[in-house]
């Protein structure tokens, strides 16, 4: 009875010590599969962050949207400046179309320099009599008929380039003008106006002096303003380019 005990007794023993041997492989291999498991998770703060990010990557549209309307209302408040509109292809037709066609200024005009008509042409190609030199010669100018002491004025807006005494053709002075012109007024009085002098700009209809009888080889004309217009250097006919019999109301006094 004894030996068949003992027997049994050892079976138990037997019997627990290999469920106790298969309950810690059971265990150990919980275990290694729990750290395997919390080597391959991220931080809670990193998880979170990542989701964060992903969420972001996955709705951009909407935050910039969100962004976009909390500045507009903030432009709308006065609180920051206004951000410039892109220009659509509607609004620059829309530009395009009000915008004027050409940009080119409008050419120079020229006002007649004094009261009276013209006795004596243009003629740089062919001489022309001269009274008071009695020979021919050529004549840059035209000779505009007037009384001595009448205003001289400024065909057009622009600055005096020089006020002399020439030795042939009296007191005279020089302007330039817009698009490459130059005026040219002789014979004039000595007695030269204030403030007209080199360098001084002058407006059109201006007074800058007055006839006079200054030129020497033109002293047997009638009394005359002797005028000349002047293009990229070369002398060109006024009578093309002025009126010379308009109102002395055009002028000022």
């Amino acid at each position: 009875m004894s030996t068949s005990r003992d027997k049994k007794q050892k079976r138990i023993l037997y019997f627990c010590f290999v469920i106790l041997l298969i309950a810690a492989a059971v265990a150990a291999a919980v275990a290694g599969a729990y750290k395997k498991s919390e080597k391959g998770r991220a931080p809670i703060g990193t998880e979170t962050a990542e989701t964060e990010t992903a969420d972001t990557a996955a709705e951009p549209t909407a935050g910039r949207k969100e962004s976009g309307t909390k500045e507009t209302e903030k432009e709308e408040a006065g609180l920051i400046p206004a951000r410039p509109k892109r220009e659509t292809e509607e609004t620059k037709t829309e530009r395009t179309e009000t915008e004027p066609a050409s940009l080119t200024p409008e050419p120079i005009t020229f006002r007649a320099p004094v009261s009276g008509s013209v006795y004596a042409e243009f003629s740089v190609a062919v001489p022309v009599f001269s009274n008071t030199m009695n020979d021919y010669r050529t004549h840059a100018g035209v000779d505009v008929s007037a009384k001595i002491g009448d205003p001289v004025y400024a065909c057009a807006d622009g600055v005096i380039d020089d006020v002399y005494e020439d030795p042939m053709m009296g007191q005279t002075v020089k302007i330039s003008h817009a698009d490459g012109f130059e005026s040219v007024y002789r014979n004039l009085s000595a007695v030269m106006p204030d403030g007209i002098e080199k360098g001084a700009a002058v407006r059109a209809g201006q007074m800058i002096g007055a006839v006079g009888d200054t030129a020497l080889i033109e002293c047997e004309d009638e009394p005359h303003l002797h005028f000349e217009l002047i293009l990229a250097g070369e002398p060109v006919d006024p009578s093309l380019h002025v009126s010379f019999t308009p109102p002395e109301s055009d002028y000022e006094g």
